[in-house]
């Protein structure tokens, strides 16, 4: 899969440590309209790789250039990344949305989902031209620097409550987390045939 994208929109992984780890980083807009920079660092077992959907500026072409109408259509929405994760068991596909203090709940879904979509796109595109018929299994997180999460949680208070499939983090908590030990109880499986 990862041959098939172009440089511009894989992420290195920080190779810094006796680990391998995924580094996501993304800017957050918070409520005084200016910018913070969030990093999330987790090391992995096997293989991994990031894609960052929401690439914008620069000499790069957001890769969703040709759906670029930011004005609230649903075809503009997509989460900030996908991190292919493969172990021995299947290829985990772990959506990430990066939020402040503020938390729309459904804005949140929406953009996960958009990247259900894409995924979804994505491993037809590959199996239509490979005939591989590997079967991906699909998770959606959103990360938050908000520390009162009651009124957007479930019962548990991990999982979004208006998009249950949506498990929860505070940065700080996947400080070091290895990527396979992200918990969602909700896992969507695609498959080919």
């Amino acid at each position: 899969m990862r041959n098939v994208l172009t440089a511009q929109y894989l992420r290195v992984n920080d190779r810094s440590t006796s680990r391998e780890r995924v580094n996501l980083r993304e800017r957050v807009r918070l409520e005084d309209g200016k910018r913070k920079e969030y990093t999330v660092r987790m090391p992995f077992e096997g293989d991994a790789f990031t894609v960052k959907l929401d690439i914008n500026g620069g000499s790069n072409p957001p890769l969703y250039h040709f759906l670029m109408e930011n004005d609230g259509r649903p075809w503009a929405k997509r989460c900030d990344f996908v991190v292919f994760h493969r172990l021995p068991s299947a290829i985990y596909c772990y959506l990430f949305e990066f939020k402040s203090n503020y938390i729309n709940a459904v804005d949140i879904a929406a953009q996960l989902d958009s990247g259900v979509g894409w995924l979804n796109s994505f491993h037809r595109i590959l199996h239509n031209y490979t005939s591989e018929t590997f079967p991906l299994a699909v998770q959606k997180f959103a990360l938050t620097a908000n520390r009162d999460l009651g009124p957007f949680v479930d019962e548990t208070g991990k999982y979004l409550k208006h998009d249950p499939t949506v498990r929860l983090y505070h940065y700080q908590e996947l400080t070091d987390l290895n990527l396979a030990d992200l918990e969602n109880r909700h896992v969507m499986e695609f498959r080919c045939q």
